[in-house]
């Protein structure tokens, strides 16, 4: 009878936002894995209207999609009123590695900035750590 598999994100709902479909369904599985409610969104407009009907605890988006970049989507974000999810913390996950690119999401409104390919450890720490859970050594 072996041990279950740590679930760090049990309990955390995240939402996805990426245009690239396949990053996309790497993200949902290796966060649901991982024991999050994982909810997507191909683009920024789209994870706005599913910020309209659900609350979340973190949100990671992609920097670069066309039309409506993660930058305009988190600047969105943090115009909402309080209750529909302003304060929402974000990550950046990106395959912009040019510091002027960390610096500008940063200012745009994200909390953290991880890069492409992403290490999925490191994607799990900043996610509890964000939704203020705590972890066990």
């Amino acid at each position: 009878m072996g041990d279950a598999p740590a679930k760090p994100l049990e309990g955390i709902t995240v939402l996805v936002v990426d245009d690239n479909l396949d990053t996309l369904d790497l993200l949902k599985a290796t966060l649901t894995y991982a024991g999050a409610l994982t909810v997507t969104a191909e683009d920024g407009k789209e994870a706005l209207e599913r910020l309209g009907r659900i609350r979340v605890d973190v949100i990671v988006s992609d920097i670069s999609m066309p039309g409506f970049s993660g930058h305009d989507f988190i600047r969105a974000v943090r115009a909402l009123p309080s209750q529909a999810g302003r304060s929402t913390p974000a990550i950046a996950l990106t395959a912009f590695h040019e510091p002027s690119q960390r610096r500008q999401a940063l200012a745009a409104g994200f909390q953290v900035y991880l890069l492409k390919p992403f290490d999925t450890t490191a994607l799990v720490r900043e996610i509890v750590r964000l939704a203020g859970k705590s972890t066990t050594p």
